[in-house]
């Protein structure tokens, strides 16, 4: 499993994030995107579902960005259970799959965006679009 919320003494301008992947590298990568953008506060990191389901119940975060496909029950579900605990949390599917079943399945659970890993060079600022004109 990945981390538990981590403590943030950030300004409250900044967009608070969770991000779930059940690839270390994609996490590590992501966080460190987020971190050297002063707009975003990473307060959690998942390693699957489950997890950041629970994360997200925890600290609500603006934000919750999620791998489609990976352990604890996946994106979908885990989309599911964020909106459930964390209404106003807006959850965004980053994924390397690209299927229409894949956006119909995240959509359907909530996602108001989906994002595909490697195509998406302007990331942030999308990320930042969806976070300050929900």
């Amino acid at each position: 499993m990945a981390t538990d919320a981590l403590s943030s003494e950030q300004p409250t301008a900044q967009v608070t994030v969770l991000i779930a992947d059940d690839a270390a590298t994609v996490r590590r990568a992501l966080g460190q995107l987020l971190a050297a953008d002063p707009r975003f506060a990473l307060v959690a990191v998942a390693g699957d579902g489950d997890e950041a389901a629970a994360l997200a119940a925890d600290c609500r975060p603006q934000l919750a960005v999620l791998d489609v496909r990976m352990g604890g029950g996946g994106g979908p579900s885990a989309a599911e259970r964020i909106r459930t605990a964390s209404p106003d949390t807006i959850v965004v599917a980053l994924s390397a799959l690209d299927t229409p079943s894949s956006r119909r399945r995240m959509a359907a659970a909530g996602a108001k965006a989906y994002l595909v890993k490697g195509a998406t060079d302007d990331l942030l600022d999308r990320l930042w679009g969806l976070a300050t004109h929900a």
